[in-house]
Order: structure tokens, then C-alpha cells, then sequence
């Protein structure tokens, strides 16, 4: 944990960072690949859908991380308004995060759909955003 700290990378262990420090970790890593949605702190602490499937589009806008992954229906978020539909949007995105992390991201879709586990939601951004960043992988 202490080696995955000092390499910038969130520890996987019983060390889980505060709520504070994710969302600085998000702040440091998501927002210097988007500008839009603007990661503020208040968003942060309770993401809603909105705001991370936007901040999702952006890091794929920036350089193809889930053109394969979703449809045209679901790359626009006023066609997913139900539970289920936030739920499925986000278990695919959770399986492909823990795909490009190399390990299985601990939060569960359905929490997330209802505001809960903020922290979990802010790791499973963090990850997302090290992938976006990471040029050695090919999205194509």
C-alpha cells in the first residue's frame, strides 16, 4: 500500500483513503484530462449519474477510452433515465475499469445510482482517468 501511495496509485488494501483525499486524487488525475464537467468538490462528494457519464464522454472525447464500449443510445445521457439503464451503463463501465486497472474495482453499480459509497465512486473515476492518461493502451 505504502509503494502504491508513493507511486501515485490508490492502495488496494485495508488503507482506504478518506473521502477528502479521493476526491483530491479525482480532482488531480480526472481533471487534467477534462475541463468539462468541472470537478468540483461538492460533485465529487456525492457523484450523480449526470456527472459521470458526462466526465466519461469527455475522457473518452479526449482520446477514444470507450468508443467500443457504448452505443450511440448510451454515449447520450437523456436516453438513460431509468435505474436499470444507470445500473447496465455502469456495470460495463466498472468491468472495463477493473480490466484496465488490472484488478476488479470495488463498487457496486447500484450504489452508485443511488449516491452511496462516494468513496468507491471516486476510485472507480481515478481509475478510469490513469487509464484515459496511460498511452500504452490502445482503445481502437
Amino acid at each position: 500500500a505504502e509503494r502504491a501511495r508513493r507511486r501515485g496509485r490508490r492502495a488496494r488494501g485495508p488503507t482506504m483513503a478518506s473521502l477528502e483525499e479521493l476526491v483530491a486524487r479525482t480532482q488531480e488525475v480526472v481533471g487534467a484530462l477534462v475541463r468539462k464537467p468541472k470537478m468540483s468538490g461538492k460533485l465529487l462528494a456525492r457523484p450523480p449519474f449526470r456527472f459521470l457519464h458526462d466526465t466519461v464522454m469527455a475522457l473518452d472525447a479526449r482520446g477514444g477510452l470507450v468508443q467500443e464500449l457504448f452505443g450511440e443510445d448510451e454515449r447520450d445521457s437523456s436516453t438513460i433515465t431509468d435505474k436499470d439503464a444507470k445500473v447496465a451503463f455502469l456495470n460495463k463501465l466498472i468491468a472495463f475499469a477493473g480490466i484496465c486497472a488490472g484488478a476488479p474495482i470495488s463498487v457496486r453499480a447500484s450504489k452508485v445510482v443511488a449516491g452511496a459509497e462516494p468513496e468507491n465512486t471516486n476510485l472507480l473515476l481515478i481509475a478510469l482517468g490513469e487509464a484515459a492518461a496511460d498511452e500504452s493502451i490502445d482503445y481502437g
